[in-house]
């Protein structure tokens, strides 16, 4: 990427640099005689927003027309010089104008030299210089290029070189001479895509950044082209598998995880990647759509030269619908599989929150390598013994390597092996009850700023003016309580209420019986705690996320119980699935 210094340089030699414009030219007063009846635009202050809206609904396959505000495009008009694609047709076509992109075409080298002198004055008056070693004439007579052509001469000497039959001039970034060499352009097509997106993934960018500067910068050069090169279902597909084998390769994708995951919004629990496929389909359909919708009298003889073979087909009467893999079909695919559909089938359970459950993959900033690890989790493709042995047929025991009694699948790594719970588990629950802790003694004053979970080391006791905090303590009640050890405890004795939080990191399976059963087990914990300390109320609160993220539809209602923020949520899923990232890692030494 180019430095902001470099970037400087570049625009300041552009930008600069002093010029004596020529404002005594002819020209200019003959294109100020036609734009004299033209009625004056109101001033309109326009913002970053109005900008921003006009820009998202744009294409980048359209750009302006010429109109009396483009000089250049007005006098090359008046002089009547083209070409007629047709016989029968009324107009001539003169030129192709984009920003600096100029193309001419002429009947004759007499008409050709004329239009050039009006652009060399024109050039000369704004003092635009050429780019001469850009510049090509090409003569054609009878559909074939002539060869041994004389070069052309500008007015002050200098000349353009005549194209040859096999060469080839480069026009809004794609080879051509006759046509357009398809071959040659798709291939380097190719090439500099796969280049940007290497380029993106040695990256330090998080795992969302990646996909979309892979989105907005790599994806873009393929898109350009569609509607002009013809690219075959094949092609884009074989396209599309490489992307994913570079993602591969840095470790941004697991080889057996779900492929039309890949390509789902984030919202829904997948990448965001545009599939090359996908935007080939919707950009031809429009182009067609544009093209068999203009009656202009330019574009119908375009449709008339346009054979069968071409990209948008339009010498075709009736417009065809390019076939699209709808996002619906993509999670019907994703939703069939039996071991990646299953953390799907969850996010779709009726009271779980899709949006919350999957919020970490929109905003947690973790890197594209934990963030492929974690979805190849979900999925439940990594290599246990478990998946070897009925999944990939291996002769191999299906025993976990730790505790030796339960089928070492990823859900008994991730939640169920008892060798784990005191340590593993242990370190992730208190990572997440640690941003719960921090949060509560920021919000009763008992400390003046939140620590990062992974620093905190919460006191037992913390307690100031009326206010106790206790932290995985045992509670002393006058009757026996069997649940009274709970992970977070406060007792305001200003409020009379107290607060009984306990945080549990269950499997997905187990998320709402969790909750349920927490409920059920301080609830006795809580009788005993409102007599004891007199107190006017007290809530059970239980936090429950699971070893994957997922959390219940009752899950932004802690910011009511508790003094929570939506940043607090987003640390603790954060908290629970990077837990569950490192646990998996250290059991089978990944």
């Amino acid at each position: 990427m180019p430095s902001k210094e470099s970037l400087q340089e570049f625009w300041a030699g552009i930008w600069s640099e002093p010029k004596e414009h020529d404002e005594g030219s002819s020209w200019i007063g003959d294109v100020k005689e036609k734009c004299e009846d033209m009625t004056h635009m109101e001033k309109v202050v326009i913002g970053v927003d109005d900008v921003s809206r006009v820009i998202k609904k744009s294409h980048n396959w359209k750009a302006p027309g010429h109109d009396a505000m483009n000089p250049l495009s007005m006098l090359i008009n008046d002089l009547k010089c083209g070409y007629k694609m047709s016989e029968g047709q009324a107009g001539l076509i003169s030129h192709q104008l984009y920003l600096d992109d100029l193309k001419l075409y002429a009947g004759n080298k007499r008409q050709l030299k004329k239009m050039l002198e009006v652009v060399e004055k024109f050039s000369d008056t704004i003092k635009m210089e050429f780019g001469l070693d850009k510049c090509a004439a090409v003569h054609v007579r009878k559909g074939k290029v002539v060869e041994g052509a004389e070069v052309l001469e500008l007015l002050n000497g200098e000349v353009i070189d005549s194209l040859e039959e096999g060469g080839s001039y480069k026009y809004l970034g794609m080879q051509q001479l006759l046509q357009i060499n398809s071959n040659d352009v798709r291939k380097l097509v190719e090439k500099k895509v796969l280049a940007r997106v290497r380029k993106v993934c040695k990256t330090y960018l998080s795992g969302r950044s990646k996909i979309a500067a892979i989105n907005s910068w790599a994806i873009p050069v393929a898109v350009y082209s569609f509607g002009v090169l013809k690219w075959s279902k094949s092609s884009l597909q074989a396209l599309d598998r490489k992307i994913r084998v570079t993602l591969t390769k840095f470790r941004l994708h697991h080889p057996r995880s779900s492929i039309q995951r890949l390509y789902i919004p984030r919202k829904e629990g997948g990448r965001g990647l545009l599939c090359l496929e996908v935007m080939c389909a919707r950009q031809c359909e429009q182009l067609r759509h544009y093209f068999v919708q203009n009656r202009s009298e330019f574009v119908e003889v375009i449709q008339e030269k346009n054979l069968a073979f071409g990209a948008l087909d339009l010498a075709s009467v009736d417009l065809v619908e390019f076939p699209l893999m709808s996002l619906e079909d993509r999670k019907q695919e994703w939703r069939g599989k039996e071991l990646h559909g299953r953390f799907l089938r969850v996010l779709e359970s009726q009271n779980v929150d899709k949006e919350w459950s999957t919020e970490w993959l929109r905003t947690s900033g973790i890197f594209g390598e934990t963030e492929g690890f974690i979805l190849s989790i979900q999925d439940e493709v990594i290599s246990t013994r478990g998946y070897q042995r009925h999944v990939m047929h291996q002769d191999v025991s299906d025993r976990c390597r730790l505790c030796r009694v339960q089928n070492e699948s990823i859900q008994h790594v991730c939640g169920g092996c008892s060798v784990l719970a005191p340590r593993e588990y242990l370190e992730r629950h208190n990572n997440v009850a640690k941003v719960v802790h921090q949060a509560l003694a920021k919000n009763l004053k008992l400390q003046e700023e939140e620590q990062p979970y992974y620093r905190c080391k919460p006191p037992q006791v913390m307690e100031a003016g009326g206010v106790r905090l206790l932290w995985d303590s045992e509670m002393v009640t006058d009757r026996a309580v069997e649940a009274n050890r709970p992970d977070i405890v406060v007792i305001d004795q200003r409020k009379k209420e107290g607060l009984i939080i306990d945080i549990a990191v269950p499997l997905d399976a187990n998320v709402e019986r969790t909750v349920v059963e927490k409920k059920r087990k301080y609830q006795p914990l809580a009788v005993e705690l409102k007599e004891i300390y007199n107190l006017r109320k007290i809530t059970v609160a239980p936090v429950v996320i699971s070893t994957n993220g997922v959390v219940l539809k009752d899950w932004k209602k802690l910011m009511e119980t508790l003094p929570l923020t939506t940043n607090h949520l987003k640390l603790m899923q954060k908290a629970a699935v990077l837990g569950t990232a490192n646990i998996v890692r250290k059991t089978l030494a990944l």
